[in-house]
């Protein structure tokens, strides 16, 4: 059995979590998907298999999971990137370097490539997140 080694159980949960999303992410862009297993995924993380199934029903949510987790992050510190200048041109600079460094990490096929990989609820769940942050941040940079 694993040790507690954070403060509360809710903390726990969240480094275990984020160990199974950083392990995941590793194995997915050096191996790929097809062959990925959970049991790899957990192995990698250092847990157990069943702390993976806990977590994740299959390799399809926990590939939905990883997705919005790093699109949230690359949104945060986009957003952070931005507020440190009010000039537009850098503004889109930054947002341009940023979106080029992105891609050059990742290597998940995008738009419908996507459906051959996940399941069709998975795969509505991923777009449906990729237009609300299309729509809030466009909408949030462009508030008078």
């Amino acid at each position: 059995m694993p040790r507690i080694s954070a403060s509360s159980n809710a903390a726990q949960r969240e480094r275990t979590q984020r160990a199974i999303l950083t392990a995941f992410g590793e194995l997915l862009y050096t191996q790929g998907l097809t062959d990925l297993t959970m049991t790899q995924v957990a192995k990698t993380a250092g847990v157990g298999r069943t702390a993976v199934y806990n977590y994740f029903a299959d390799m399809g949510e926990l590939l939905v999971a990883y997705a919005l987790d790093e699109t949230e992050r690359f949104v945060t510190d986009l957003e952070q990137d931005l507020t440190e200048t009010d000039n537009p041109i850098d503004q889109l600079g930054i947002y341009v370097r940023a979106q080029l460094e992105d891609m050059s990490r990742r290597h998940l096929p995008p738009g419908e490539a996507m459906k051959t990989v996940l399941a069709p609820e998975d795969f509505a769940k991923l777009g449906a997140h990729v237009a609300s942050c299309r729509v809030s941040w466009w909408t949030s940079w462009n508030a008078p």
